[in-house]
Order: structure tokens, then sequence, then C-alpha cells
């Protein structure tokens, strides 16, 4: 298991990868620009609110 940090998690290709990530059980800390983006992100990926 790796910890990975993910930018734009909750973008087109980064969205993809933070799935493929937890599916593989990789601990995601999940970079994200709004509040609201953070419901986007998979349950098993911890959302880290950007600037």
């Amino acid at each position: 298991m790796a910890r990975v940090f993910v930018l734009g998690a909750t973008g087109g290709v980064g969205s993809h990868l933070v799935r493929h990530l937890t599916a593989k059980d990789d601990e995601v800390v999940a970079l994200h620009r709004s509040s609201g983006q953070a419901e986007q992100l998979s349950a098993d990926a911890l959302p880290v609110l950007g600037i």
C-alpha cells in the first residue's frame, strides 16, 4: 500500500486516478479547489481543500 497525493483529484484525469488508486487499496490524499468538489471524491480518499 502506498500513500499518494493527487493534485486536481476532481478533474477528468484525476478522478479516474483516484478511483484506480483507492481500488488498489492505496491511501489517497486528494486536493480540490472548492468544498462542493469534495463530494465528488471517492469515500476512501482524504479530501484536502486547496486555494
